[in-house]
């Protein structure tokens, strides 16, 4: 189990370190100097631009009305809960406009 080392700060504040902090950094380093970072995918800008508008369009997902009140809107007629959904939906699209 590691140990904490208690540490005021010149600020007061306190602070608690790892022991072996120093070796665990560097042990970081060294993993990280062994990556190959030279095989990684170039992505051309059309993958770009088509992950940005999925991006976009998850977001909108995540964000727009539930479909039950649009369906409950527009079985009982109800033009403004139905204009509400619309404004609804015309926001979120104004939050996450497409690139």
């Amino acid at each position: 189990m590691d140990t904490f080392i208690k540490t005021v700060r010149e600020d007061g504040t306190v602070e608690y370190v790892n022991s072996r902090y120093d070796e665990i950094v560097s042990m970081v380093e060294e993993e990280r100097s062994k990556q190959d970072l030279t095989n990684l995918p170039i992505l051309t800008q059309e993958e770009l631009d088509a992950d940005l508008l999925n991006n976009v369009h998850q977001r909108r997902i995540l964000e727009y009305p539930p479909l039950t009140d649009f369906a409950d809107a527009w079985v009982k007629q109800d033009e403004t809960a139905l204009e509400e959904y619309r404004q609804a939906c015309l926001a979120v699209k104004a939050k996450y406009p497409k690139p």
